[in-house]
């Protein structure tokens, strides 16, 4: 695969991801104090200005393989970063798992239940993870012994 594909599609898969989360569960709002809203967004979904960075507290550096190229962009923090969550949707942006800790809801063999995660720093992940999708809870229990499966996002 050429290069250029090849970050066409991952930028894309990267674009997907943040969109799955843009807006935070009614909980997650009233508990986080809302950012002021930056006017220019990039196709990540993150502010394309310093100034839009600034807005919400981000981290404007070069960030995932468009930072290789010497690209800026900016990683803003959601408000719920590192609480426990099993469901992408608990999440203003994605809830990661390292596939061990989990609520067993029937013994089994196997096992069934819930993955248990963390809500992530920020909007945007980069690097590889393990995500518990939106919609997790609403789908039933799964099998504990097959742990999302870990997606790469650069």
């Amino acid at each position: 695969m050429r290069p250029l594909a090849a970050i066409s599609i991952l930028s894309l898969f990267a674009l997907a991801n943040a969109c799955a989360h843009d807006a935070p569960p009614p909980a997650a709002s009233a508990a986080a104090p809302a950012a002021a809203a930056p006017t220019a967004m990039a196709a990540s979904g993150e502010p394309a200005t310093v100034e839009g960075c600034a807005a919400c507290g981000g981290e404007w550096a070069a960030h995932g393989m468009l930072g290789a190229t010497g690209t800026m962009s900016c990683l803003c923090p959601t408000g719920d970063a590192g609480k426990r969550c099993r469901d992408g949707v608990e999440c203003q942006g994605d809830c990661l798992t390292d596939g061990v800790d989990h609520d067993v809801t029937a013994a089994g063999p196997p096992a069934l239940g819930f993955f248990v995660g963390k809500c992530s720093r920020f909007h945007t992940t980069y690097g590889c993870h393990r995500v518990i999708a939106t919609g997790a809870l609403q789908a039933g229990p799964v099998p504990l012994d097959q742990p999302p499966t870990e997606i790469c996002a650069d």
